[in-house]
C-alpha cells in the first residue's frame, strides 16, 4: 500500500466521522509521532467512559440476570473499550464486584432468548 492510498483512506474516514459530527469529525484522527501511527481520539460523547463502564458492570452484576458465562463475556467486552492505562484498575474493581457472583438457577443462555424475543416483537409490529 502506498502513501497516497493510505492518505485517501484517512481522508475518507475523516469525512465519514465529520458527517456523524462536524464538530468532532475533523479532529478525530491524529498522527502520534511517538508511535509513528495514526489513532482515533476518543470523544466522550461517543464512547463509554471508565466511570460509566464501572456503573454498567455494577448494574449488570446486581441484576443477577445472566449466567456466569454470559456475565463474563459481556464484562470482558465492556473492558475492551477502555484505554489500556485504565483497564487494569477497572478490571480489578469489576473482579472484586463479581467475586461472589451467582447467576440465576435456570442456567439458560439469555442472550439468544432476548434477541429472538426482540425479533418476534419487531416482526409483529411490522405486520
Amino acid at each position: 500500500m502506498d502513501d497516497k492510498t493510505i492518505q485517501r483512506d484517512l481522508d475518507e474516514m475523516r469525512a465519514y466521522l465529520y458527517e456523524a459530527d462536524p464538530e468532532w469529525g475533523n479532529n478525530a484522527i491524529h498522527y502520534d509521532h511517538r508511535s509513528r501511527s495514526y489513532r482515533l481520539v476518543k470523544h466522550e460523547d461517543y464512547f463509554v467512559t471508565e466511570k460509566e463502564t464501572l456503573a454498567l458492570a455494577k448494574i449488570l452484576l446486581d441484576s443477577r440476570v445472566f449466567n456466569i458465562d454470559e456475565m463474563t463475556q459481556i464484562l470482558n467486552k465492556l473492558l475492551l473499550h477502555i484505554d489500556t492505562s485504565q483497564r487494569s484498575c477497572l478490571k480489578k474493581a469489576i473482579l472484586n464486584e463479581s467475586y461472589h457472583y451467582i447467576g440465576p438457577q435456570h442456567g439458560k443462555d439469555l442472550f439468544s432468548l432476548l434477541w429472538h424475543s426482540n425479533l418476534s416483537i419487531q416482526r409483529r409490529k411490522r405486520s
